[in-house]
């Protein structure tokens, strides 16, 4: 089975050219396939896993910061108000920071932001305030700026997709 992999990736790679090269390790995946020939495989314009991971963190800090802004409008309106900012943005640059491997890590980054907010946005839409279509759409523009320049940034220092 490891050879039919190996003749296919040697196909794989013949049409679509150089390729990355391996990173150390050669155990076992889940799979069969050994993790230098996954690690190599090309992942298109967005890397999925990893977009999805991205997001399952950032929908995950905007969950945990948007339980603790009403308890910043004990002090502050404005403070809660700038909290939720700060959160989001956090939120979003954490979820698009796996953009490594991707093909296009601006677009990786904005799909990794976007799917967060996306995630989050069900929770919002039952309460007067969240069905604020201004707020809504300032908020997906955020997404699209911060995962824009988050993925760009942390392909080109190289960050490491599985961080």
């Amino acid at each position: 089975m490891i050879d039919d992999i190996v003749v296919g990736y040697k196909m794989l790679r013949s049409l679509c050219g150089s390729l990355a090269k391996p990173l150390a390790g050669t155990g076992r995946s889940v799979g069969g396939m050994p993790q230098a020939v996954q690690q190599t495989l090309p992942v298109g314009r967005i890397d999925v896993p990893n977009a999805v991971r991205g997001a399952s963190t950032g929908f995950s800090i905007l969950l945990i910061g948007g339980f603790l802004a009403p308890m910043l409008t004990l002090v502050s309106v404005w403070a809660a108000g700038a909290w939720l900012a700060v959160v989001a943005v956090v939120a979003f640059a954490v979820a698009a920071r796996r953009s490594t491997r991707a093909g296009i890590p601006a677009l990786h980054g904005i799909f990794a932001a976007l799917l967060a907010y996306a995630l989050v946005l069900p929770l919002l839409l039952p309460f007067e305030q969240g069905r604020d279509l201004g707020q809504i759409a300032q908020t997906v523009l955020a997404a699209v700026i911060v995962g824009a320049l988050t993925g760009t940034l942390a392909a080109r220092r190289g960050l490491p997709a599985t961080a």
